[in-house]
């Protein structure tokens, strides 16, 4: 079943109280968030954490619906952490209140103890790098830190002496092209004609295949795919029958190559894919005549109509 919107399961406050849950806001903060630990670098992988945090409630066992907020604050710290964004941790938990801030001895054993809590063990034993660490925060006068802090002060020294693959098995972001999975790049060549003229014209966008949430991400501007076709309105649904076809096998052969290279590369999962449908409301009031906000019914059913000429399917599609 296609999961349409973002709105899609309930968060309970402490008060009781039942909000809609919606992806963007999340987003939306942990921006924020990235910005204020100053990775504005690394910003851009806030949709991903935003998402995986999602996919990891819609997953649950015996999900029903409904999650309390401080459950979701805390997967969304879990998550953050588990991707090394420490920092980034760090300022959600000020932001949504979740802890009162522990400081740490930036001290040789201080920033040892830290390391061993991180599971940084190579930096454990590593007397040069930790007095590197300590050093650092002595030049800006600060004897104790925030662990988030200390963890991004120990990977930047370990990255700096050029071992930074070996401070953390699970370390994911030394380096930006170090976050990918699949990157588009890889597999254009293989794409059809017809593909490659829709990516190029900017009709769909297919996003790089990230650690942080391993999925497909489409973006389908579809006003101007009605461009790109000379499709004139009114539109029936039996007129657009052919073009829904042809969209359909050619987002087809996205996801196929883009889930063919990642499995070449060794991954073992079926990724979700994602479709953000840009102008729709437009599209539907232009070409079918739909009235101004009433066109939800009938673009339900063109994105069915789309995922009915696939031989994958949507986990989620926002218009």
């Amino acid at each position: 079943m296609i999961k349409f919107g973002e709105k899609n399961f309930l968060l309970t406050d402490s008060s009781g109280n039942d909000i809609p849950f919606n992806a963007a806001e999340l987003q939306s903060e942990l921006i924020y968030c990235f910005l204020s630990a100053g990775m504005r670098e690394s910003s851009c992988f806030a949709e991903d954490i935003a998402l995986a945090v999602e996919y990891a409630v819609h997953e649950k066992e015996h999900f029903g619906g409904r999650i309390s907020e401080d459950e979701l604050a805390d997967m969304v710290v879990a998550t953050l952490e588990s991707a090394d964004f420490h920092a980034v941790a760090e300022w959600f938990k000020k932001r949504n209140k979740r802890v009162v801030e522990v400081l740490f001895s930036t001290s040789p054993e201080g920033l040892r103890e830290v390391a061993k809590r991180h599971g940084l063990l190579q930096a454990v034993e590593n007397e040069s790098l930790l007095n590197k660490v300590c050093n650092a925060f002595k030049l800006i006068g600060a004897n104790q830190s925030p662990s988030g802090l200390i963890v991004e002060m120990i990977h930047f020294f370990q990255s700096a002496a050029g071992n930074s693959s070996a401070v953390t098995q699970k370390s994911k972001n030394p380096a930006v092209h170090g976050n990918y999975l699949v990157e588009i790049k890889e597999i254009t060549e293989s794409l059809p004609e017809v593909l490659c003229d829709m990516i190029e014209k900017k009709v769909l966008c297919v996003n790089d295949v990230t650690v942080y949430h391993p999925s497909i991400r489409l973006y389908l501007d579809i006003e101007e795919f009605a461009k790109m076709n000379k499709i004139e309105p009114l539109l029936t649904e039996m007129l657009w029958m052919p073009f829904g076809a042809e969209l359909g096998q050619c987002i087809d052969a996205a996801i196929e190559a883009v889930q063919l290279c990642y499995n070449n590369k060794g991954g073992k999962k079926q990724l979700p894919v994602y479709l953000t449908v840009n102008r729709m409301g437009v599209f539907v009031e232009k070409y079918f005549g739909a009235a101004t906000g009433h066109g939800n019914k009938l673009a339900a059913f063109l994105i069915e109509n789309l995922n009915a000429n696939m031989f994958y399917k949507f986990y989620k599609v926002r218009f």
